[in-house]
């Protein structure tokens, strides 16, 4: 998995985006929301793989931050190895609800 290029998300979110092995974590993330934790998919947004660089209290600090970041081209790459589940909870803090380890299923457990 790579990730490269940050990318400014509704509600003034910086994502540093994944730039190869969506095609994977989109299956996983569709097989969890299929089953155990199908009734919390949000019907808001279009899952994207990211990683979450930050969020910033106004549109024009997150315009402040894109440019900042104009010219960050770092490419990171590394093994998922272990998926967590978070809660948001009411404080905008998270707490972690249940860990999957892939070690524990083979490819063919998640891909078919």
């Amino acid at each position: 998995m790579s990730l490269q290029g940050i990318s400014h998300e509704p509600e003034n979110y910086l994502f540093l985006n994944l730039i190869r092995g969506q095609e994977q974590i989109i299956k996983i993330h569709n097989l969890l929301y299929s089953g155990i934790i199908a009734r919390f998919l949000s019907k808001q947004h279009d899952y994207k793989p990211h990683i979450t660089v930050g969020r910033l209290k106004n549109l024009s600090a997150t315009q402040t931050g894109m440019n900042k970041l104009e010219h960050f081209d770092h490419e990171f790459t590394t093994e998922v190895n272990k998926i967590s589940s978070e809660i948001i909870l009411d404080n905008f803090t998270s707490a972690i609800d249940f860990e999957i380890t892939l070690a524990d299923y083979s490819h063919s457990d998640i891909f078919g």
